[in-house]
């Protein structure tokens, strides 16, 4: 689909984009999930997760490029891609409620007021 270095360009940022909603929801779902005490080891073990399958997929996509090219490459990850949103589309349930503060206007001032709200009725 890419014949220019600019369609590659414009499709990363698309990636980008869609990237930046995922980690909202991961992080929503993770944090919901996590027991009680041991948050910084399970964090912890989330970023490091993440970072050893980079560097691990780096490594077996390099190899894959040297033996068979990028347009393999690019299938792949596409496809990882589009399989994952799905996933992510099936767990919305899960995170529903999780940002439902009592705001119905979110800006700046209404967020710092509800963070000095809920610090008050600790």
């Amino acid at each position: 689909m890419a014949t220019l270095p600019w369609h590659l360009y414009f499709l990363q940022g698309i990636n980008g984009i869609g990237m930046s909603m995922v980690l909202a929801g991961w992080s929503a779902i993770f944090t919901r999930h996590i027991n009680k005490g041991k948050e910084a080891t399970q964090w912890g073990i989330d970023s490091m997760a993440v970072g050893l399958s980079a560097g691990i997929m780096g490594a077996v996509g390099g190899w894959l490029v040297t033996k068979y090219g990028f347009t393999l490459i690019f299938i792949i990850a596409g496809t990882a891609g589009l399989l994952s949103s799905v996933v992510l589309l099936g767990l919305k349930n899960e995170i529903k409620g999780v940002f439902d503060n009592g705001i119905t206007n979110i800006n700046l001032k209404n967020i710092f007021d509800w963070r000095e709200k809920e610090r008050e009725s600790k």
